[in-house]
């Protein structure tokens, strides 16, 4: 088993025995029962935990909260116990549901980073990076509906050295995938042409790639930095993965037009509600902070959007069979099914029956106290 991360907070940690006996249910599956039993723990001390998990499973967490600005802020004390690039933050658009506002650049490219590492472990051949991903969501940001997985590993590109290609249709391809066409690229979700040379920048990809063509087949392969168009590194293959949500290939497909596509119109172009559960490999780890904050604030966003919609519908500004753009709670849940949750918080935490598979009372206790005691010798 992968050791704990060598922060000496975090030894201390791994070598409680009560974390030990979390440790081994957790990789023995037992925490794929419905019923959640609540650790209890402060919420000081939840990151402790989740940073020696993430060493010691080696899988994909998300950590859901109630409020972007509580995700927020577990993402920027993360970096105290982890320190790694591997950690993103998954973004609420800031437009409220049945709000025909646009998202920032910001949210897109934050987003679609975390689709495109989770669509890695999904992908036939992919090649997701040692070093799994930790992402932070708040919920309203789960709750918006998104392009459907299938969708977007249908969409996805591989390109590799040697390969034949048509030019123009891969120029289309592009454009259908969300990608802006630029004289220059100089940011993610832009692509150029330059005679036989593409150039394009992924919203996964720190750096853009440079696709050279010999004729109708693909010459060359190179990363390069945007500020001095000079090549960094030679490749041998890359992926491109969309740069929207809203794919216009697909909006077309239903109807709707390029000219001003948003996401404001996800629920119109993809039938099927989907969201961030979708993309999980069931082998990640899902940590709530806190259930009962969690599912209060998805009743009170429905609560808002339903009373937004009916002034909108009532005024004639959205039509009255205008799709729901989030999904509900016992959605989300549905996504819950084949994979491991833990909730860190006191919902169903002890006094009540913990499942048959959870830990005993006396070890969450356990876990509860020594976890406490880690936290404050941070301080």
């Amino acid at each position: 088993m992968v050791k704990s991360a060598e922060h000496p907070l975090l030894k201390y940690l791994s070598g409680l025995s009560a974390y030990q006996d979390l440790l081994s249910n957790l990789s023995e599956g037992q925490f794929r029962d419905s019923g959640r039993f609540g650790m209890g723990l402060p919420r000081a001390s939840r990151l402790a935990l989740l940073a020696a998990l993430h060493a010691d499973l080696n899988v994909p967490i998300l950590l859901l909260t109630n409020r972007a600005d509580r995700a927020l802020g577990l993402f920027d004390e993360l970096n105290f116990w982890l320190g790694s690039e591997r950690i993103f933050y998954f973004p609420e658009p800031t437009p409220l549901f049945y709000e025909a506002l646009p998202w920032s650049d910001s949210t897109r490219r934050e987003r679609l980073s975390v689709y495109s590492e989770l669509a890695k472990y999904l992908i036939p051949g992919g090649e997701p990076d040692p070093v799994p991903p930790v992402v932070f969501a708040p919920i309203r940001a789960v709750m918006t509906r998104s392009i459907p997985r299938r969708d977007f590993l249908r969409a996805t590109q591989r390109l590799s050295a040697g390969d034949r290609r048509d030019l123009q249709e891969t120029l289309q391809s592009w454009a259908d995938l969300g990608y802006q066409y630029s004289n220059i690229v100089v940011q993610s979700g832009q692509f150029s042409r330059r005679g036989g040379i593409l150039d394009i920048w992924s919203p996964s990809e720190a750096l853009p790639v440079r696709v050279e063509f010999f004729g109708d087949e693909i010459d060359t392969l190179r990363q390069f930095n945007p500020a001095t168009q000079r090549t960094t590194s030679a490749l041998q293959k890359t992926m491109i993965f969309p740069a929207s949500e809203a794919l216009p290939g697909a909006a077309e497909k239903r109807g709707i037009p390029r000219t001003n596509l948003s996401e404001f119109n996800l629920p119109e172009i993809y039938q099927y509600p989907s969201s961030l559960m979708d993309y999980l490999p069931d082998k990640a780890l899902i940590l709530l902070d806190g259930e009962e904050f969690i599912t209060a604030a998805v009743n009170d966003i429905e609560e808002e959007s339903a009373a937004r919609f009916q002034a909108l519908a009532a005024q004639n500004i959205l039509p009255a069979d205008f799709p729901i753009p989030y999904i509900s709670w016992s959605e989300i849940e549905d996504g819950f099914a084949r994979r491991q949750v833990l909730e860190l918080g006191h919902t169903n935490a002890i006094g009540g029956t913990p499942p048959a598979a959870a830990l005993t009372a006396c070890s969450s206790r356990s876990i509860r106290m020594d976890v406490s005691v880690t936290s404050g010798m941070s301080a």
